[in-house]
């Protein structure tokens, strides 16, 4: 399934919950002693989660993280870290791995 054909907004909101993949594991790693940042630790620890597990199953455990990095980066193949893949089978991992996210996060 392809992003594409649900329109830009879709792609930007994938690229945006991954941009923000970072700040999240900050939330989550501080996890405050009030009620109020620990329900937001939970949040984050659930979209975190989903977003992972979302890119894992395409591209494996070992580059879920460099996949979440760059599809939030909009990095392309060019200047990927992953050097173990072709550029079609990038391509083909990055587009699965953004609609896997859409749908782990039900929003296909």
């Amino acid at each position: 399934m392809d992003l594409e054909n649900y329109g830009k907004s879709l792609t930007l909101l994938v690229k945006a919950l991954c941009a923000d993949y970072p700040r999240r594991a900050r939330i989550i790693a501080k996890n405050g002693s009030d009620r109020r940042s620990r329900r937001l630790a939970m949040e984050c620890a659930y979209f975190n989660r989903r977003i992972f597990e979302a890119v894992s199953e395409i591209t494996g455990a070992d580059l879920a993280e460099i996949f979440i990095r760059e599809i939030g980066e909009g990095t392309g193949y060019a200047k990927s870290e992953v050097t173990v893949l072709s550029e079609s089978v990038y391509k083909e991992y990055k587009r699965e791995a953004r609609a896997a996210i859409a749908k782990k996060l039900h929003l296909l």
